[in-house]
């Protein structure tokens, strides 16, 4: 059987037979319509008073119009027509029940929006399954499955950030077992898995681990510190948990966690001015750091950016005057305003301690110090705002022990951990990397769309075997040190799109992997390892070859290639 509206009637056909088999009055103002499962009813959803929306019951004997429900924000019918979906603004949020088609009672749990990212007055239901117990809700690119007899989220995945019109009209659907929700154009279908136990991992901070397997997250509430797999097919698994001390420190933009060279150990903040050394692998605690009580910030002090904490935080300034990270040789760095400590990462003793305020010049007692690793045993580096070149310091005496000649207009420096080479980030012309020497010489830049002026975000770090990597925009570039030129480049999404849609999070420490954020969303690791990328187009096309249309979408170098042999 098949209805439709047609000049103001509800008309029906028998398909099987080939012939129209009846028709009734339509009621004003339709908006939807089905077939009742008792086969003598069509459903009809019609706008009411105030923008609501109601569902009516309509005979096919007689064209009576019985009222189901009234004063629904949407009604959503299920596959089997027994039950509708409907949203209904309560206090300023929109509410998810579930009721029968035949009287309009209400059957198991309603939902109310219990996240505060996802709590909202409009109604977020985008799909419903068959028998209208499990419900797709669509926010923005996240889409979560709702069981409406218990009331509860069932699982969470995120969109592409550039998925196109195949979901303008989805669909949730079962087979074998897995729900799938869904939608086509033309002959392309496209779906994701919204199978029960699926997670959006919610992180106030996240590293990668130097190998770029893992992931360490800090929970969004601040609660625990969690180890999970980087790769997005398999970051369900928990590998270590720990749980964080209360009241939790939810992490600021810059509290990153911290590795040391091996990656052996991670430190985290956990307090105003308290850091939780653990061993990275299993999350086990092997020391506190109670440093000295951090001063609050002056937002006015912390208008650069600074290459140790990503430049997507350049307009971020922090509660309080508070940073960490491991030395050249291991050892645990803090620095509380001016006051710089260094710690035994395994103990948590105290071994030295000095006040960087002292290396102010008299003239600008509240001059800017960017205090950052250096590449020698007991050794930090000091940046002087507004003073050529960068002061060397022993943390065991205070004293300067030597200069690194950089110029003027330096925000920030970034030393190799060999000390041979150094980044150097300028207010005028962005950064360049230089090499030290008797013959000292600029080997990369200067590259001005990372800058002060610079508004996108991006991530600059030195690799393993004597590589650069700058992430920026929707490219990632990686230079071998001492050559000219980019060695590889990698453009995430559309060439032609938009530079900043992306903020580049993290690299692993051999760059294989970038921790990739899309609108200020929690990011997602992804390798930079183009065969895989290619692999799994063949896999999901079934490797078969891409018509021409299809290739144009692709950047120009490889739309002559073969993809899928």
């Amino acid at each position: 059987m098949f209805a439709a509206r047609l000049r103001g009637r509800l008309v029906w056909w028998d398909l099987d037979r080939g012939r129209r088999a009846g028709e009734v009055p339509a009621p004003a103002d339709l908006t939807g319509l089905g077939f009742g499962p008792d086969g003598r009813t069509l459903l009809a959803t019609v706008f009411a008073a105030k923008g609501t929306q109601a569902l009516k019951s309509v005979e096919l004997a007689t064209g009576r119009a019985r009222p189901v429900l009234t004063g629904a924000q949407a009604i959503h019918l299920s596959g089997d027509r027994r039950t509708a979906v409907v949203c209904r603004e309560e206090d300023g949020q929109s509410v998810v029940s579930r009721r029968r088609t035949s009287d309009g009672a209400a059957l198991g749990r309603p939902y109310r929006e219990r996240d505060e990212d996802f709590t909202t007055d409009q109604c977020t239901v985008a799909a419903v399954d068959a028998t209208g117990r499990r419900v797709a809700l669509r926010y923005a690119e996240n889409v979560r499955l709702l069981d409406l007899d218990s009331g509860r989220t069932l699982s969470a995945v995120r969109l592409p950030s550039a998925t196109p019109g195949f979901l303008d009209t989805p669909l949730l659907t079962e087979s074998h077992g897995r729900l799938r929700y869904g939608g086509h154009v033309d002959s392309t279908i496209a779906f994701v898995d919204l199978t029960p136990g699926k997670r959006l991992l919610k992180a106030a901070q996240q590293r990668l681990t130097p190998d770029g397997r893992n992931r360490l997250l800090v929970r969004a509430d601040g609660s625990r510190l969690e180890l999970r797999p980087a790769d997005p097919a398999r970051n369900g698994r928990l590998l270590a948990g720990a749980a964080r001390a209360k009241p939790y420190w939810v992490p600021e933009e810059d509290d990153l966690l911290a590795l040391n060279r091996e990656g052996g150990l991670l430190a985290d903040r956990e307090g105003r001015e308290k850091v939780v050394v653990r061993d990275a692998s299993t999350l086990r605690k092997a020391a506190t750091v109670t440093a000295v009580r951090p001063p609050k910030s002056r937002p006015d002090k912390r208008k650069f950016r600074d290459l140790h904490t990503s430049g997507s935080l350049s307009g971020h300034w922090p509660k309080y005057a508070f940073r960490y990270f491991f030395d050249h040789t291991g050892r645990l760095v803090t620095v509380s305003g001016t006051v710089v400590q260094q710690w035994d990462p395994r103990t948590g003793r105290q071994l030295a301690r000095f006040d960087a305020g002292a290396l102010r010049p008299a003239e600008a007692p509240e001059a800017v110090l960017s205090i950052a690793p250096y590449p020698e045993r007991n050794k930090v580096s000091v940046l002087v705002r507004g003073e050529p070149g960068v002061r060397v310091v022993d943390l065991t005496t205070g004293r300067v022990t030597d200069r690194v000649r950089t110029g003027r207009e330096v925000l920030s420096v970034q030393f190799a951990p060999g000390g041979r080479y150094f980044a150097v980030l300028r207010g005028d012309t962005g950064l360049e990397v230089r090499q030290r020497g008797d013959r000292p010489r600029r080997v990369i830049g200067p590259l001005d769309e990372v800058g002060e002026s610079a508004a996108t975000p991006y991530l600059a770090a030195f690799l393993d075997g004597g590589r650069y990597l700058v992430a920026t925009g929707n490219t990632v570039r990686t230079y071998r040190l001492g050559e000219r030129g980019p060695q590889d480049s990698y453009v995430v999404g559309d060439p032609g799109g938009t530079a900043g849609d992306h903020s580049f999070l993290d690299v692993s420490g051999d760059g294989s992997t970038v921790v990739l954020g899309a609108f200020g969303e929690t990011g997602s690791a992804l390798p930079l390892e183009p065969e895989r990328w290619r692999a799994e187009l063949c896999r999901l096309v079934g490797a078969r070859t891409l018509t021409a249309d299809e290739r144009s979408a692709f950047p120009a170098e490889a739309r002559t290639d073969q993809l899928c042999p």
